[in-house]
């Protein structure tokens, strides 16, 4: 089995039914089982004119996930197009549990060039949502 459809079993796993509905709350994955084995630029920052790539967009992640002050980085997965083996499922909202201040995780992530970052969760809070430590907030970064 491929990454791809390792990652879709693990998505089907958490009790969601595909193709997935486009009513959230959206199927969490964590940064290796988005970005191992994802070669579709497509899956994440679409809309970006100068796109990064996606080994700059796992290593940044990566890279705040191992900060003291960083609880998880998680990916938020809305669509899976399975009649189409190349295209890797899409995500357009990274999530940030932290206990740092909404302008520190917008200018760790500066470089990846997010249309927003809100605090909370940008749906309801996904049924495999980690819990949020004491002094932590959710951050959520979108791509539109």
């Amino acid at each position: 089995m491929g990454k791809r459809e390792e990652l879709i079993e693990k998505i089907r796993a958490q009790g969601f039914v595909l193709p997935i509905a486009q009513n959230p709350p959206f199927p969490l994955v964590s940064l290796e089982d988005f970005f191992l084995g994802n070669e579709d630029y497509g899956s994440i920052g679409c809309n970006l004119l100068e796109h990064p790539g996606l080994e700059q967009f796992f290593e940044r992640l990566k890279f705040i996930r191992e900060r003291q002050d960083v609880q998880d980085v998680l990916v938020a997965v809305i669509e899976i197009e399975e009649d189409f083996p190349d295209m890797w499922p899409f995500s357009d909202h990274i999530y940030i549990i932290t206990s740092a201040s909404r302008t520190e995780v917008e200018n760790w992530l500066a470089e990846l060039q997010p249309d927003e970052v809100v605090e909370g969760w940008a749906t309801e809070k996904p049924s495999n949502a980690p819990e949020i430590l004491p002094g932590f907030n959710i951050f959520h970064a979108w791509w539109d």
